[in-house]
């Protein structure tokens, strides 16, 4: 689907994809997402729009930029979640092996565990996480036993006591790492470096060695 000199990124597996604010992480996975759903025919994909940030015009768009055929986006379902137990209960209602599931993103599915935490009491914090660890588990198995292909954009948590490790030195970690980074099998990390340029590092995979891009997205959408 991309990466195209490494073989692509292999499907069946929790791709992790984060990066600070305007980043371009949902272009980056509904491109993704576009090139899944032209590359097997019959395939499904669906986006869960946490974030309420996905427009139809803009995919589009990015199909008529980058040569995919917009017929593609019949095949495309997206939901606005309520919660993260509605991510599982929608995705566990479809079988086959070409499907893309796009969730975006994660602290937005917890968001309403979020509120509950603050509201009440820090005593729910235990419920919390496993909440988080529980969601996790289950992408995992729908992964493994279905063969899904899941693309998991996060946010990232701003870092200002330490600079040891890839995150201290990037000045940032993405939420939840501590919690979910066991049940990814490749990780993104996007990096705005100028309006229309995107530093892409593949933080590590299993099916690929660590690959530093450069991405230039022109106004069309027309990804380089």
């Amino acid at each position: 689907m991309f990466f195209d000199y490494y073989g692509g990124i292999p499907t069946g597996q929790i791709i992790h994809v984060c990066g600070p604010s305007g980043s371009g992480k949902t272009i980056f996975a509904t491109y993704l997402t576009s090139r899944f759903l032209e590359t097997f025919a019959g395939s499904l994909a669906i986006y869960f729009d946490a974030d309420r940030r996905l427009a139809m015009h803009d995919l589009q768009r990015l199909c008529d930029a980058n040569s995919i055929s917009t017929s593609i986006l019949d095949r495309l379902k997206v939901f606005i979640p309520s919660s993260w137990s509605d991510v599982l209960s929608t995705i566990s209602r479809y079988s086959g092996d070409s499907l893309m599931i796009v969730i975006d993103s994660l602290p937005n599915i917890f968001v309403g565990e979020q509120y509950k935490l603050v509201r009440h009491d820090v005593e729910m914090l235990p419920d919390y996480l496993s909440n988080i660890l529980h969601f996790m588990k289950t992408l995992q198995t729908f992964t493994t036993q279905k063969n899904f292909t899941i693309i998991l954009i996060n946010q990232v948590r701003s870092l200002t006591t330490t600079r040891r490790g890839v995150w201290g030195r990037m000045g940032f970690i993405p939420a939840f790492w501590n919690i979910i980074n066991s049940y990814i099998d490749t990780c993104i990390i996007l990096e705005k470096i100028h309006h229309n340029t995107i530093y892409l590092r593949v933080y590590y995979s299993l099916g690929m060695p660590e690959t530093i891009y450069i991405l230039k997205l022109n106004a069309d959408l027309k990804i380089y």
